[in-house]
């Protein structure tokens, strides 16, 4: 699935329908071609709580940062000195925290299309998340990204 080339497709129908349900019909979609946490977009789709795994809060900078640091080489081919060597809390969860970093960026995407804020820029994630190393730095985008994360636990 493009993303961009889908959501502003989805942009153009909730513009012109106001029809909330292809927003779910979307989601529902991108979760059989990405691999996201379901029960997560489901629980934003219904404006419900989300509940994160109680593992979470043992999530730790370095974390992040490994995450973003191999998705960045798996996706781009781009090697980065970054990578952090600290003690990770996680074990094998590590894998479960990207796809929760993942699945919390398109979350925002949802909110913002419930609110109907239509001109937000809906980048995919790898896409996001590249351009922000490349013009803010990793430190920042570990910051936003644990941002992200941690202001969703209520």
């Amino acid at each position: 699935m493009n993303y961009s080339k889908q959501i502003n497709k989805l942009l153009h129908i909730l513009h012109d329908t106001q029809n909330l349900n292809a927003i779910s019909d979307f989601y529902v979609q991108l979760g059989q071609c990405i691999t996201l946490d379901n029960k997560l977009i489901t629980n934003t789709l219904n404006q419900t709580p989300l509940v994160l795994p109680d593992w979470i809060h043992d999530t730790r900078d370095c974390d992040i940062k490994n995450n973003i640091v191999f998705l960045i080489w798996q996706r781009y081919h781009t090697v980065t000195d970054e990578f952090d060597d600290s003690e990770s809390l996680l074990g094998t969860k590590i894998e479960q925290l990207g796809i929760i970093l993942e699945t919390m960026h398109y979350i925002g995407h949802i909110q913002k299309l419930f609110n109907k804020e239509y001109d937000t820029d809906f980048m995919p994630y790898e896409e996001f998340i590249k351009r922000n190393v490349d013009t803010n730095g990793l430190t920042h985008t570990v910051n936003l990204m644990k941002h992200t994360l941690f202001s969703s636990i209520g």
